[in-house]
């Protein structure tokens, strides 16, 4: 009796010790941050990320399964970019309309509330660093990190694209056909390579890739949705493109590349030219 009341007490010391530290149960999803309460925003840092959420614009259980999200990115972001600088990541929820942005340092993130948000690739970008980046690689790293971590680009960007949206019915039929219950089998992940291939055979957004940023400029003097579309379809391709390059060449050009090296001297072609080979594969 005197070991268990002893084993209480220091249970609850160790608690008292940690001040703000969160510390999971076994039931609760594995999730370790500080968090303070500032004048205008609830902060919950990781190394070397900081997370600032507006007031009163997350619940509890929306904070607790958006720190969640973010220590998973975090940890994904790290393994990817181990042997490099990682740079101090600000990521900020804001409360109300806006463009989710990256930037040297930063990421402005909006619509947090609907929980579809590119973390993993938001907080890659700017952890690498986005300062002289070729755009189709700040953005296909990101997203390829995004795939590593299984934080689905079909959610998180590609969601309002039809041919992508179509493909998805068309699988659910086919193995809703294929079952030998009637029970619903779990929902796929669909890998970037996949989903980028689906667009190419579909013709969709194929100048995305070229036009990099520049073809998120054009869209938006159409419509938000159509904007947002390239934006998605923009993500996957240079996803793809940088996964082919890793699984071809391997992770170290990559990041040569990354830092500022020539392309067509780390990997002894043009971007042409590796593109035109990503390409055939696609389809």
């Amino acid at each position: 009796m005197k070991r268990s009341v002893l084993g209480v007490c220091l249970a609850l010391l160790v608690l008292l010790m940690s001040g703000c530290q969160f510390i999971p149960t076994q039931e609760e999803e594995a999730t370790s941050y500080t968090y303070t309460s500032e004048a205008d925003y609830d902060t919950l840092r990781w190394d070397p990320v900081t997370l600032k959420v507006e007031k009163s614009y997350l619940s509890a259980e929306d904070r607790d399964y958006t720190a969640a999200q973010v220590e998973s990115a975090v940890q994904a972001a790290k393994s990817y970019l181990n042997g490099t600088e990682l740079k101090p990541v600000e990521l900020i929820l804001h409360n109300g309309s806006g463009a989710t942005m990256v930037y040297e340092g930063r990421a402005d993130v909006y619509y947090a509330q609907n929980r579809d948000i590119p973390y993993t690739s938001l907080i890659t970008q700017v952890m690498a660093g986005v300062e002289g980046v070729p755009e189709w690689l700040r953005e296909g790293v990101g997203a390829y990190v995004a795939d590593i971590n299984h934080e689905s680009l079909l959610k998180t960007q590609g969601h309002m694209i039809e041919s992508l949206n179509r493909y998805v019915e068309q699988q659910k039929e086919a193995a809703a056909e294929q079952a030998s219950s009637g029970e619903p089998a779990e929902e796929p992940y669909y890998p970037i390579e996949e989903l980028a291939g689906v667009l190419y055979r579909n013709s969709d957004y194929t100048e995305a890739l070229e036009l990099g940023d520049m073809a998120n400029t054009i869209a938006s003097i159409g419509y938000a949705q159509e904007a947002y579309n390239y934006r998605g379809a923009y993500c996957i391709y240079a996803g793809s493109f940088v996964k082919y390059l890793e699984k071809t060449y391997g992770h170290d050009p990559v990041i040569q590349v990354y830092q500022g090296e020539a392309f067509d001297e780390v990997f002894g072609l043009s971007f042409e030219e590796a593109r035109e080979a990503w390409i055939a594969q696609l389809g």
